[in-house]
């Protein structure tokens, strides 16, 4: 039975309904979310959970239950839009009165969740550099507002693949271990079973206890090692093969690889993980402290993630017909972020054993790969190849200073619209203030590189026309040929 008055073809939801009736009406859809919603609050909700939304609204409880309600049933209006000719049999069961307005509500395929809020292109590319488990860009709450954030962790890992790069040293971050040895092992001639019992050896010989493994061969803990460690414990196994080959199909072999050699060859370091360090608890010698610090990123003013509703169309369809073949939305963001990340000299020079001429390069190469490496996610569907605007360099001698906070507040748009200018004087701003508290002491170096030279950064030490030559200077005071800073 239909509602009154209400033309009804308009459709709301048809995924799981049968294809040979119509879809569900959106009218009915969005009166079941508000009917929902009023269910909520009636039996859910507490008293003081009701009285403290509609304190939040500034009205009474019973004004409240219907805004509540209200906001529920126009939660997909959006849908009515060029949403409704995205699937054919939703079209097809469209009223000819609906079809005579189409003229009016238009047939672009816009994202139902964003129809009605377009935003203004922003000056940064869109991008997802760093998704949270929902697959929305990260966020965070600072000063009041909320920023967009890129982890550590997702920056850390494009740095250290080039550094990598570099200096022609890879490690890995794996559980593939006992797997990677199984192949190796494979390759060698090894049959397959006595090649897997082999590589789960290796992580049961591990020190003291081993490393326990899972199913597929994988350790239950992540290594961190040299790519070039796996032919070693590769060649301990050819070694052991014929105490290997007797104990295979026993319930408790035991460790039957040597722990101290397996531990010292899962202890190896390369330049990055004197640089990143390492832990695990397993084998706590093989801990490293790391001498690098990388802080969170963040948009140096207010942003919130937005949706993209997108299509791809079926190549094949027949010319009589239309629709796309799927459709579906993603989350993305743009904005100007602060980045920070700190070296400590002396630890570095420490975790290189001494050498440091090693310890230059693997300090410049980081430098380098800090300004001009991206996260990877979503690259292909936002490529988003932009630089720095500015970098900032200091040598300090007591403690590492980050400068996050200078956009506590958020920075606001210039008269342009951007952000990209008036978070580089908000930057330059702090500084000054900071170099004024700290007398400039214990800094023997500081200097920047700016895409926008005109502007007058004082506060951010000498000019540098490229970040090469800027990174060169700060290497050499940190580093000087005569000995290291601490």
């Amino acid at each position: 039975m239909g509602l009154p008055g209400l033309d009804e073809s308009a459709w709301g939801k048809s995924r799981g309904l049968d294809l040979g009736g119509p879809p569900y009406p959106l009218v009915r859809h969005l009166l079941d979310a508000a009917a929902m919603a009023v269910h909520l609050w009636d039996v859910y909700l507490s008293e003081n959970q009701r009285r403290a939304i509609a304190g939040g609204l500034k009205c009474s409880l019973e004004r409240a239950r219907g805004v509540v309600a209200l906001c529920a049933g126009l939660h997909d209006i959006g849908k009515l839009s060029g949403f409704q000719f995205c699937s054919r049999h939703g079209r097809d069961h469209l009223s000819e009165a609906f079809l005579a307005d189409v003229g009016k509500i238009g047939v672009e395929r816009v994202g139902h969740d964003v129809a009605g809020m377009q935003a203004a292109s922003a000056a940064v590319p869109a991008a997802n550099l760093n998704r949270d488990d929902l697959g929305s860009p990260k966020q965070v709450q600072y000063g009041g507002a909320s920023r967009i954030r890129v982890s550590s962790q997702s920056w850390k890992r494009v740095i250290r693949q080039g550094v990598e790069r570099d200096l022609g040293e890879r490690a890995a971050r794996t559980r593939m271990v006992p797997v990677k040895v199984r192949q190796a092992l494979e390759r060698a001639g090894w049959p397959q079973e006595l090649a897997a019992f082999a590589g789960a050896q290796v992580a049961a010989s591990a020190g003291k206890k081993g490393i326990g493994t899972e199913k597929a061969g994988h350790t239950s803990v992540l290594l961190f090692l040299p790519e070039a460690a796996i032919e070693e414990l590769a060649a301990v196994c050819e070694e052991h093969r014929d105490e290997l080959a007797k104990a295979q199909g026993k319930k408790t072999p035991g460790q039957l690889l040597p722990p101290a050699r397996i531990e010292e060859i899962l202890k190896r370091r390369t330049a990055s993980i004197s640089l990143l360090g390492r832990m695990l608890a397993e084998l706590p010698d093989a801990n490293v402290d790391g001498a690098a610090q990388v802080a969170h990123a963040f948009t140096t003013h207010a942003s919130e993630p937005q949706r993209d509703y997108f299509t791809a169309v079926d190549d094949w369809l027949g010319e009589a017909e239309t629709g796309s073949g799927h459709l579906d939305t993603a989350e993305f963001s743009s904005g100007v972020f602060y980045r920070y990340a700190t070296v400590n000299i002396a630890d570095l020079v420490k975790n290189l054993e001494g050498d440091q001429k090693a310890a230059r390069t693997v300090l410049a190469s980081f430098a380098e790969h800090f300004l001009m490496s991206l996260p990877q996610a979503k690259k292909n569907s936002t490529a988003p190849h932009t630089l720095p605007d500015l970098a900032y360099l200091a040598v300090r001698e007591h403690r590492p200073l980050s400068l996050a906070a200078a956009f506590e507040a958020p920075v606001t748009a210039d008269a342009t619209g951007g952000y990209a200018r008036p978070s580089r004087h908000a930057l330059a701003s702090y500084t000054a203030n900071i170099n004024r508290l700290t007398g400039e002491r214990h800094r023997p170096f500081h200097g920047h590189a700016t895409i926008a030279p005109d502007e007058q950064l004082t506060a951010l030490g000498t000019a540098h026309d490229s970040f090469e030559t800027l990174i060169e200077a700060a290497v050499a005071a940190a580093l000087p040929e005569t000995g290291a800073q601490q």
